[in-house]
């Protein structure tokens, strides 16, 4: 289940209903990792048991490229809590960015067997299939995360890659139209990149 729910804008910690947004979840949105990710380690450090806080960490790591300690975190969540799909998701993640393709499968399925709706699962099986040219079944498991999902930027970039590559040009343009909507405005260099294919659409 994902350990952080969005209601009318507003994050919610582990679900608990707080009203406020959490900084982490702020940093996170601005596309600021490096701050996301010091905001999560004071979470754990004031409590190392805090689920949400260490799968935020682990996502925020991945963001900046740091797989071993990304791994490190998303492995200790699955340790304290083995129903954690997220958790499982995110191991998937690591490996599927380690170039390790089926063990990526297997922690990506394993977190959908906890929860259909565990929108990095999606995305990541989707990714892995756009790598093995089996474009219409990642363009089906994008639409999926996107769903679930909307407000994550690199869904939308992969779907419309898999959209352009089945020839749906005019989709692609609104799928990266979505994704500039999305996208923190520190983004700078994919945002110029995606508006330049919208326009070339």
């Amino acid at each position: 289940t994902a350990m952080w729910v969005a209601t009318k804008g507003v994050q919610m910690h582990g679900g608990y209903g707080y009203t406020t947004e959490f900084p982490a979840e702020r940093f996170m949105r601005e596309g600021d990792y490096e701050k996301a990710a010091q905001a999560y380690r004071e979470l754990l450090t004031k409590n190392p048991k805090d689920q949400p806080a260490r799968l935020g960490l682990s996502q925020a790591l991945l963001k900046l490229g740091d797989l071993n300690e990304a791994f490190d975190h998303a492995a200790e969540a699955l340790r304290q809590d083995p129903q954690s799909a997220r958790a499982r998701a995110l191991i998937g993640l690591v490996l599927l960015r380690s170039g390790v393709f089926r063990e990526a499968t297997e922690a990506f399925a394993a977190a959908l067997v906890l929860d259909e709706r565990e929108a990095i699962a999606w995305a990541g099986l989707a990714e892995i299939d756009f790598f093995e040219n089996r474009t219409e079944l990642s363009y089906q498991r994008l639409r999926r995360a996107t769903a679930l999902d909307p407000s994550e930027p690199d869904y939308w970039i992969a779907l419309g890659r898999a959209a352009a590559r089945l020839e749906k040009f005019r989709e692609a343009a609104e799928y990266y139209e979505k994704f500039l909507a999305v996208s923190p405005k520190m983004d700078v260099e994919r945002r110029e990149r995606y508006r330049g294919l919208i326009a070339f659409y």
